[in-house]
């Protein structure tokens, strides 16, 4: 009953009145997919990643999964947004690891523009993490912990349709 008034609410956000674009459209499946008690960190995330996803990827055998995807990938943008506003995520050399979050997300979200399937998703992410990793740019591994969720989710997502 909550996912559906969520989504009733997302429906008049998105002004139902007029026409319907596919972030609008995807933001409404995330929304009928997404955690009950979610707070609105997330639901802002979960607008931002689905109009950033725009409707690329949404064609073919990715379209059908595309709430859960955006959400997954929407859980790590409320994250980086979440360290990026607390002091206690900076380090004495001004480095907030919010960034190497938000970095992280940015890399999945671009894999995600450019994936046809599930599976190329995946693929494609793994690659990318592991490029990622065995470069110089997250002293503290939270990006690379960013993508490993990602990964693991995904997983968890095939399993589930499997």
């Amino acid at each position: 009953m909550l996912n559906w008034l969520k989504t009733q609410t997302a429906r008049r956000t998105a002004g139902q009145q007029g026409s319907r674009n596919a972030a609008d459209e995807s933001f409404e499946e995330a929304m009928a997919v997404c955690p009950p008690q979610a707070a609105a960190r997330l639901m802002s995330a979960i607008r931002s990643t689905a109009s950033a996803l725009g409707s690329e990827p949404w064609q073919g055998p990715l379209r059908r999964h595309r709430g859960r995807i955006i959400v997954i990938l929407a859980r790590q943008l409320a994250d980086a947004d979440q360290r990026l506003g607390s002091s206690y995520w900076t380090g004495a050399d001004g480095h907030n690891v919010g960034r190497d979050v938000y970095q992280a997300y940015g890399i999945a979200l671009g894999v995600a523009r450019r994936a046809r399937s599930l599976e190329d998703l995946m693929a494609t992410l793994i690659a990318a993490s592991a490029t990622y990793r065995s470069g110089p740019g997250d002293p503290d591994g939270y990006g690379s912990a960013t993508l490993g969720e990602i990964e693991r989710d995904l997983k968890a997502l095939s399993d589930q349709i499997a």
